[in-house]
């Protein structure tokens, strides 16, 4: 067996997936335009 489950690591991906999405519902473009983590998207909380 490996040391990390592959489900693990996608359940955690798929709950990041929905967080993103809750925060973005209900956005303008204008409010894309002045929030910086808004409009980089996931790729704005990675390393």
């Amino acid at each position: 067996m490996s040391r990390h489950d592959p489900a693990v690591r996608m359940r955690h991906m798929l709950d990041a997936a929905r967080k993103d999405v809750g925060y973005a519902r209900g956005k303008t473009r204008q409010d894309m335009d002045a929030d910086e983590l808004l409009a980089l998207g996931p790729s704005g909380r990675c390393c």
